[in-house]
């Protein structure tokens, strides 16, 4: 194995680990507590929906990247992973200063904060 086959493995590792702090589990913790009863089922639908198109996107366009001459050129094979990784720190940094704070409160209290807001 080579340096760049190394480094490869070592970034794949890096989106997985990112992905799996952001985007991944937090649409699933944030819908059921920020969204309202009696459209709960709705949003989830359209999660559900959002995340695999997402890792279809992913599967499907990462081929590409990778085959792509001039970028593995520019960036030695990362181009892929350094655009899924910032991605990622957006969808991170979205989370971080966009996203109610919802610890120790019940799901009365985070809707009518929800509903004055």
């Amino acid at each position: 194995m080579g340096i760049t086959s190394i480094f490869m493995l070592v970034i794949m590792i890096i989106y997985i680990l990112f992905f799996g702090g952001t985007v991944g589990p937090i649409l699933w913790i944030i819908i059921p507590e920020l969204s309202p009863n009696i459209i709960r089922g709705k949003l989830m639908s359209w999660a559900t929906f959002l995340i695999w198109s997402g890792s279809f996107i992913v599967s499907q366009t990462f081929p590409m990247l990778t085959d792509n001459r001039l970028l593995n050129e520019w960036f030695n094979g990362s181009f892929p992973f350094l655009l899924y990784g910032l991605c990622c720190l957006l969808w991170f940094l979205l989370n971080l200063f966009c996203v109610t704070e919802t610890k120790d409160k019940s799901l009365e209290q985070i809707s009518a904060e929800m509903s004055a807001a």
